[in-house]
């Protein structure tokens, strides 16, 4: 998991802002499905696409050299993470299910169709 649909509401809004030009009051008002749309069409140059970059960096080189507002940001993803109540074992198998479930449908959403 790189962002929270919670914990990123605003940088979630600010991104749709910018790459699409729709105001945080009118994003409101759409349906989720279309809503979840264009979260899911952010570009990696969006701002949450960019937060999203520095939480998945793992090579200790790239982390030593961030700045410290780079550092701060992977610190409090971190410290989101860890607060984040931890599934139960016998409901791993059930998630990847459902996660595997969820990843298929978004393919067939957006194949190409001739």
């Amino acid at each position: 998991m790189l962002y929270d649909i919670d914990f990123d509401q605003q940088l979630i809004e600010q991104s749709i802002v910018a790459q699409y030009g729709i105001l945080p009051y009118t994003q409101s008002c759409l349906p989720y499905k279309e809503w979840a749309a264009l979260v899911g069409g952010l570009m990696p140059d969006s701002l949450l696409g960019r937060v999203i970059a520095i939480r998945r960096e793992k090579d200790r080189k790239i982390i030593d050299q961030m700045t410290p507002e780079e550092k701060e940001i992977r610190r409090q993803w971190q410290t989101f993470l860890h607060r984040q109540p931890k599934p139960k074992v016998e409901n791993t198998l059930a998630i990847k299910q459902q996660m595997q479930e969820l990843q298929q449908a978004f393919r067939q959403m957006y194949q190409v169709r001739g």
